[in-house]
């Protein structure tokens, strides 16, 4: 199965919102570039994309605890997908 790791940065942005950019590295498809946003709910969206395609991925920044966690699936209508989680630094 797929698995990899990512590191991001998020940018402050208007109104509490965020903008994120950062790259990782996954087992199956090598390196990818990650791209998204975080509104001031603290709800995250990004993309993850390389040369195997993307993948899109939805969850939450916890402004508490700085737990990062939510899902993922394939872009390109490939079927597939799991969950992520992370800490903030």
């Amino acid at each position: 199965y797929e698995q990899g790791s990512f590191t991001v940065s998020i940018l402050p942005g208007l109104n509490g919102s965020g903008t994120v950019t950062g790259s990782g590295v996954s087992n199956q498809s090598g390196a990818f570039n990650v791209s998204g946003a975080v509104a001031p709910n603290g709800r995250l969206t990004m993309v993850a994309s390389g040369s195997a395609g993307s993948a899109h991925y939805q969850g939450g920044v916890d402004p508490v605890s700085g737990l990062v966690s939510g899902t993922w699936s394939y872009g390109g209508g490939m079927k597939g997908g799991g969950s992520f989680n992370g800490q903030r630094s």
